[in-house]
């Protein structure tokens, strides 16, 4: 446990770094690979994959710029990272490493808006035929490179394993399978003999090497075998209906984060409002009542209004500024007996 988190101190540092070497702010970062799959061994590497969003200037030009950031550091850090661009394009075509990201067990940072708006799409634009092929892959890959002989690296045997089991989760259910190798194990395998086996091949690979060659249970490998050679037979068949959604909702997300993280020479300080009231003529308006010209605010700025204490936020829009306050309207109800602070997001350009 001490070693996980120093490494999470190293990794939190790293991080730092690359926002403040790049210009840009980490939206997310998780681990992936073999620690976040539950069978890493001590001598597994801190696969560390992260979204990160550029300021505005760097969206305004006619051509691209690099999109990725990549740096394998000495401690066994290896950081690899999207632009949110990039990741929002590999959303809408369901991107199977992406979806892992979205749901790694171990998360280093996160913008929880960003990360709960994209979850809740992932059914959107879920494609489960891609997903299946993605887990096809990995499972026919490992077969041929590394499962030709009777004693081989562990590691490589439970790759294997998790593609067969991944393209079982999704024929079956229809949706991303879960990162964490024992949830995809309980949800899939339904022999009491063969959990028992994999428990047992899973705690065999966390006490070895990487490489040491071990030979696995003569029962697994046909169990395994048996659903590799029938998926492998009928995933030509495998033709659910799928879904076409326009990118709207991606766009939405792009332009939310650029603003919220476009740093500005005249930054708007977020401000607590305790003096406030709901306007029951005009459904999830509410007034904030301020000094005249204190807050800085326009008609049709955008706002993030976070409950105080709470790291969730929610965004309005600024319909009316008078007098007495600002009349913003949200997209979800307000509490009233809480206190909240409004940040602008972006204003007109």
């Amino acid at each position: 446990m001490n070693e996980n988190n120093n490494m999470k101190k190293i990794i939190l540092s790293h991080l730092e770094d690359v926002e403040r070497e790049n210009n840009v702010k980490v939206l997310l970062a998780v681990e992936s690979g073999s620690r976040a799959w539950g069978f890493h061994s001590p001598e597994s590497d801190w696969d560390v994959r992260f979204v990160y969003v550029h300021q505005i200037d760097w969206y305004l030009k006619v051509n691209d710029g690099r999109d990725v950031i990549e740096h394998m550091y000495d401690d066994d850090v290896d950081l690899v990272g999207w632009d949110l661009r990039k990741t929002l394009r590999l959303f809408q075509k369901s991107n199977p490493a992406l979806m892992e990201w979205l749901h790694s067990p171990i998360i280093y940072r996160a913008d929880e808006v960003f990360l709960s708006r994209m979850r809740g799409l992932e059914p959107t634009y879920f494609n489960p035929i891609k997903t299946m092929y993605h887990y096809g892959s990995i499972y026919i890959k490992h077969d041929r490179r590394y499962l030709q002989n009777t004693a081989y690296p562990l590691k490589r045997f439970l790759y294997y394993l998790r593609g067969i089991l991944a393209c079982r989760w999704v024929e079956e259910r229809r949706s991303m399978p879960p990162v964490l190798f024992i949830d995809l194990v309980n949800g899939t395998v339904k022999e009491e003999d063969i959990r028992q086996k994999i428990n047992e091949l899973l705690a065999l690979k966390r006490q070895s090497k990487e490489n040491n060659l071990k030979e696995v249970n003569p029962g697994l490998v046909e169990y395994a075998r048996h659903w590799a050679d029938y998926y492998t037979d009928n995933i030509k068949l495998f033709r659910p209906e799928l879904n076409h959604p326009s990118s709207e909702a991606l766009d939405s997300i792009l332009f939310d984060m650029v603003q919220l993280h476009t740093k500005r020479e005249t930054p708007i300080i977020p401000k607590t409002y305790t003096d406030w009231s709901f306007n029951e003529d005009e459904q999830q308006n509410y007034r904030f009542v301020v000094k005249c010209n204190e807050h800085g605010l326009h008609p049709s700025d955008k706002v993030r209004i976070s409950r105080i204490g709470l790291p969730l936020s929610q965004y309005g829009t600024v319909l009316r500024v008078e007098d007495d306050g600002i009349i913003i309207h949200t997209d979800e109800g307000l509490d009233i007996s809480e206190e909240y602070s409004i940040e602008l997001i972006s204003t007109i350009i």
